[in-house]
C-alpha cells in the first residue's frame, strides 16, 4: 500500500473507532459534555441515544460521503453503518488527488476529535501536537470550543504565535504529521 493509503487508513482507523466509542457511551448516563458546556442531561431522557449525538453522528458520515463523492468520477455504495464509512473512505482516498485526499483526511481526523469530545475523552486532545509550537500541552477548553496551547516559552505577543485552535487546525497538523513520518 502507498503512503497515502497508509494514512488514509490510520486516520479512518482512528475516526471508526472513536465513533463507536461514541456510540458506546451513549447507553450509560452522562453528567456533563466537554463538548457542549452546561450540557447535563440528554434532551430526551427516554431515547435510547441522545439526538444531538445521532444528528453529530449523521452530519459526519454526510460530510464524509459529500466530500468523497465531489472528488471522485465513480464511488461504490455507502454502507449504512457510521464506523464503517471510514473504512469506505479509506478504499476510496487513493483514487483522489492530492489536496482532495489530503482535506479528506483532515476531515476524517476532525470528526474523530468530535466524536472522542463528545464521549467527553479530553485525553484525544491532549495527544495532539500543537499547530503553532509544535509541543504536547493542547488542553480543551469546553466554553471556547477551542484547544489552549498551555505551552507559556511560545508567548502569542511576543513570538506572534496562536494559543487557541480549533478542531480542524489540530487536524490539519495531525494529517501533515502522519504524512511526514509516512514518508520518513
Amino acid at each position: 500500500m502507498s503512503n497515502a493509503g497508509d494514512t488514509a487508513s490510520a486516520a479512518a482507523a482512528y475516526a471508526a473507532a472513536n465513533v463507536r466509542h461514541l456510540a458506546d457511551t451513549q447507553t450509560r448516563p452522562r453528567t456533563g459534555s466537554v463538548l457542549v458546556p452546561g450540557r447535563t442531561r440528554r434532551a430526551n431522557p427516554g431515547s435510547l441515544i441522545d439526538p444531538g449525538i445521532l444528528d453529530h453522528m449523521v452530519a459526519s458520515h454526510a460530510e464524509l460521503v459529500e466530500h468523497t463523492r465531489a472528488n471522485t468520477d465513480m464511488t461504490p455504495p455507502v454502507p449504512p453503518e457510521h464506523a464503517a464509512v471510514y473504512s469506505w473512505w479509506a478504499q476510496q482516498a487513493p483514487q483522489l488527488s492530492e489536496g482532495a485526499r489530503r482535506a479528506g483526511e483532515a476531515i476524517v481526523y476532525r470528526q474523530a476529535l468530535e466524536h472522542a469530545l463528545r464521549a467527553d475523552d479530553i485525553t484525544a486532545i491532549r495527544r495532539e501536537r500543537c499547530p503553532s509550537c509544535d509541543c504536547l500541552s493542547l488542553r480543551w477548553v469546553a466554553a471556547m470550543r477551542a484547544a489552549v496551547c498551555m505551552n507559556t516559552k511560545y508567548d502569542s505577543d511576543e513570538r506572534a504565535r496562536p494559543r487557541r485552535f480549533n478542531l480542524q487546525q489540530i487536524a490539519e497538523k495531525a494529517v501533515e504529521d502522519l504524512m511526514f513520518r509516512a514518508a520518513t
